[in-house]
């Protein structure tokens, strides 16, 4: 079993290479209002200096805006962190011809899920705290009731791969793992000095308990 690892809000390049370097799998440019925004240009600026996989996370945007930037990136994948519909997703991923992922509050039902988990909508979903999605784009840095996502979403009612974020760090990335058995984990808030400001050593830790976790993980589904 595969776990991908994202580590989100990146908005220096010193936090860009510690997640390089650590393993990370993705990392991610917020553009929306948040003490984790960037601009284009500083987004820019970012990837230049960092090549990775970087995914663009946008609250309520137009086609058009998410195109634009995602061309000039190149970013490997479009996080939607607002109110966007089934339809918008769609249209989106048919007007980029990029991955799509959709960030969902989890309310303790599967019910809002389904209308984006069925292969045609989205490429993946992302549960977070539902106080999490809006102007921010999350990052709140509260967790999510693991053992309910488990029960209501087990991985063989799943279409699409689930990212699980809110409130992961070191300490409880490899519970949460566990426990829900996502695709991949997502993290941001937590591994903060400050509100804004990732912390290369956090970063590192998160990143390290994640993939000793997947390590097991894959060992004992061989």
């Amino acid at each position: 079993m595969t776990i991908r690892i994202k580590v989100c809000g990146v908005t220096d390049p010193n936090a860009a290479m510690a997640a390089v370097a650590a393993g990370a799998d993705f990392l991610g440019l917020v553009f929306a209002a948040s003490i984790r925004g960037v601009s284009p240009d500083r987004a820019r600026r970012l990837v230049s200096g960092c090549p990775a996989r970087w995914v663009g996370v946008f609250v309520d945007p137009s086609i058009e805006e998410v195109s634009g930037i995602a061309s000039t990136l190149d970013l490997a994948a479009l996080q939607l962190h607002g109110r966007e519909s089934p339809g918008f997703c769609r249209d989106l991923r048919s007007a980029t011809g990029r991955p799509v992922w959709k960030a969902l509050p989890w309310t303790g039902a599967a019910d809002s899920v389904h209308p984006y988990d069925d292969g045609q909508v989205a490429d993946a979903i992302l549960l977070d705290t539902p106080a999490s999605l809006g102007e921010e784009g999350g990052g709140t840095g509260r967790a999510l009731p693991w053992k309910e996502i488990a029960e209501r979403m087990p991985p063989e009612k799943r279409s699409v791969p689930l990212f699980l974020a809110g409130g992961l760090d070191s300490t409880n990335v490899r519970r949460a793992i566990d426990i829900v058995r996502p695709e991949g984990v997502d993290a941001s808030s937590r591994l903060e000095s400050a509100p804004g400001v990732k912390d290369p050593a956090l970063i590192r830790a998160f990143v390290t308990a994640a993939r000793v976790t997947r390590a097991g993980l894959t060992a004992r589904h061989r």
